[in-house]
């Protein structure tokens, strides 16, 4: 292949990539300023575990389905506003408010789950996880995002 064509078929996969490392980064600084402190094992343990799981599905897609790398970092033509809409809605609710209220939480104490509570979570995080995963590698048009599009095959 030659550099350019690998530059160009790369420069998404890498976008994306680091799109999720963001979406983290922003996840884990906001968990920690809303409980008001570092020295917190449960939000320490959650994002190291996410971390772990995130940065094992990037290698795993990067490794069985790049494809999938480059089309999620590609922006995708002919989606529709209710989607975009849709997907702003998600960061905010998953990236932003999730860990603001998880961390306002602890500063409150105001619940305390029992460890057992805790492994069942992990669990149901690992298995949400794997699937979403397995669904990526097994379709690489997997997208977050519907784009309608003219004329395009229709596989059967």
């Amino acid at each position: 292949m030659h550099n350019l064509s690998a530059h160009r078929v790369l420069r998404p996969a890498v976008r994306y990539i680091l799109q999720r490392m963001a979406l983290f980064l922003v996840f884990a600084i906001l968990l920690f300023v809303a409980a008001g402190k570092l020295a917190w094992f449960r939000g320490w343990g959650y994002v190291l575990y996410a971390l772990l799981i995130e940065a094992g599905t990037l290698l795993v897609l990067a490794r069985r389905a790049p494809g999938t790398l480059h089309h999620r970092g590609t922006w995708q033509a002919g989606v529709k506003t209710y989607d975009k809409l849709f997907a702003v809605a998600w960061v905010i609710l998953s990236v932003l408010a999730t860990p603001l209220v998880a961390g306002m939480d602890d500063r409150a104490r105001s619940s305390s789950a029992p460890m057992a509570a805790l492994y069942v979570g992990l669990v149901l995080f690992t298995l949400g996880s794997l699937f979403g995963a397995w669904a990526m590698v097994e379709n690489v048009y997997l997208s977050s995002l519907c784009a309608f599009r003219r004329n395009a095959p229709i596989m059967s």
